[in-house]
């Protein structure tokens, strides 16, 4: 997995991680590792580029929920915690859409996923960057 980032001005400084590769149980720790840095660095709106994620496990799916919760202060998850932690996204699934972190154009693969597990109703999804933007 390679992670780029850059900064877009739009309402706000918005950071944008692109996630080259598979998002699993190998790279989500380097993936978790980078938004925490990101976030100690001034990060507070992220926008997650999955354009060329080309794959998407259930540790992927848990590390997108726990990039939520790094990006609101909260503590991270522990993935050995997988039950617990899927009813905790189900609860924050209840309170809508997350307001710091959205996801701009995953792989057709990644989407049908993301809504199978109902992310699609806890994340905005964009098709178009200027729109993603605007958003924040």
């Amino acid at each position: 997995m390679q992670l780029e980032t850059f900064t877009r001005q739009a309402r706000v400084p918005v950071t944008i991680l692109k996630i080259t590769g598979n998002i699993d149980s190998l790279t989500f720790p380097d993936l978790l590792d980078k938004v925490k840095e990101l976030k100690s660095g001034g990060a507070q709106y992220l926008l997650l580029d999955m354009a060329e994620t080309a794959y998407l496990s259930s540790a992927g799916i848990m590390a997108l929920y726990n990039i939520n919760r790094i990006m609101k202060n909260e503590p991270a998850n522990e993935f050995t915690d997988g039950w617990s932690t899927l009813r905790s996204m189900d609860r924050e699934k209840a309170h809508g859409k997350q307001e710091l972190v959205k996801l701009y154009n995953p792989q057709l693969r990644v989407l049908n996923l993301l809504e199978m597990v109902g992310f699609d109703q806890f994340f905005d999804i964009y098709t178009n960057l200027d729109e993603a933007l605007k958003a924040f």
